[in-house]
Order: structure tokens, then C-alpha cells, then sequence
């Protein structure tokens, strides 16, 4: 069973956040464009482990459709294809003071805060209760530009250090890798890698073209 919690900071945080979500003069992060028609194309890419990249067939297509009140605040729906699954709803999300939350209340991202571990992650099976794997998020400033399909950027990197445990006689009994989602400026995210507990190689989500209109 795929479980979530939050540690004391989350919640103070997003505790917070709430007193004054609608506070007209909030300033609103610059790296989270939400606005009704904003959408964002990604291609998905297979890296081994000499770097070798193979383009894979899925294409992800997410738009925001509309927006909806849930607790007297402003969230936005997300909708789309991810993963080649398809036409559904893929997140409810807001912008909090420059947190990115979800109607769950998980923080996805902060343009402000590179020292507190936003959100922690694990999934345990359900027959022994043995955790598969856990991710610990936080936010980190790279130094450097990335490049994806659709331009060069400057990004902020909502960051997982994702570690996998004892599964299917893997070997090493446990691998530790690193989650990288990338948002620039005006755009939103650009990049997200992801793993698959069974195959050695790297994922990865990168933009190919986005409609942002920023007010």
C-alpha cells in the first residue's frame, strides 16, 4: 500500500499558507504559470548506463482545463495524457506564497525555501509490509543551465534522493539515486526524471513545446 506523510514542517508550512491564500496582493511564484489553457508537451527518453539515449514513443500532453474552490482556495485541474495512459485528470494543484501544493496538501515545489525536506515519500508491499522504497524532497539551486527540446533554462530543481530497497533480489540489496524535476522561469517544469525499481537505466520527461500565458 502506497502511503504519504508529512513531517511537522510540511504542515506548519502549509498551515501558514492557508491564513491568507487570498490575499489579492499576494505575490505569485514565478516559476508556476497557472492559468486556464496553459499547456505543456513532453517527449520521454531512455538513458543506459553509458549514456547511450533512446527516444521512446509516449508523448505527454497536460493542459489546464479549469480552475475549482476546495477550502475557500483557488486551485487549478491539470488534464491530460502522462505515461501513455489516457485522457484523465493528472493533478489538482495551487500556488501557495511560491509553494506548489495539491489538494492532498503534499508541496511540490518552493521557489524559497533550500533548507526544510518538503515532502517524504515510501510504498511498502502489501502481503509483508516491507518498504519497496523511500524519497525525501527538497528544493536545490543548480548552478548550471538545462537543455531540453524546447530551449536552454534556468532552472530551480525540486529534488527526490529516492532510495531502493531489497525487491526481487535486486543486487546491490539497495540503490540510491536521484530525482531531478527542473522548473524555469515563465515555463513551469521542464525536466523529470523517474526509475523503474527493476531496470538500471535512467527516464526521462523532457518539454518539447508549451503554450504559458503569465498574468
Amino acid at each position: 500500500m502506497k502511503k504519504l506523510f508529512f513531517i511537522g514542517i510540511t504542515l506548519a508550512i502549509l498551515t501558514s499558507c492557508q491564513k491568507n491564500d487570498e490575499n489579492p496582493l499576494q505575490k505569485k511564484s514565478d516559476y508556476l504559470p497557472l492559468e486556464i489553457g496553459n499547456y505543456w508537451v513532453y517527449e520521454h527518453y531512455k538513458i543506459d548506463t553509458l549514456g547511450n539515449e533512446t527516444k521512446l514513443s509516449w508523448v505527454d500532453s497536460i493542459v489546464i482545463k479549469r480552475d475549482t474552490i476546495i477550502g475557500n482556495n483557488k486551485y487549478y485541474i491539470h488534464e491530460g495524457i502522462m505515461f501513455n495512459i489516457g485522457w484523465r485528470v493528472i493533478e489538482i494543484v495551487r500556488d501557495s506564497f511560491k509553494y506548489l501544493v495539491n489538494d492532498k496538501g503534499k508541496i511540490l515545489f518552493s521557489e524559497n525555501n533550500f533548507s526544510d525536506i518538503l515532502n517524504f515519500e515510501f510504498e511498502c508491499f502489501n502481503d509483508t509490509n516491507d518498504t519497496i522504497y523511500t524519497i525525501s524532497y527538497r528544493m536545490e539551486n543548480p548552478t548550471h543551465q538545462v537543455n531540453v527540446p524546447s530551449g536552454n533554462f534556468e532552472v530551480l530543481n525540486y529534488r527526490g534522493d529516492l532510495t531502493f530497497y531489497a525487491y526481487n533480489n535486486i543486487d546491490p540489496p539497495f540503490i540510491n539515486r536521484t530525482l531531478n524535476r527542473y522548473y524555469a522561469p515563465n515555463v513551469g517544469k521542464i525536466l523529470h526524471t523517474y526509475y523503474y525499481a527493476s531496470a538500471p537505466h535512467t527516464y526521462e520527461r523532457r518539454l518539447v513545446r508549451y503554450n504559458v500565458a503569465n498574468k
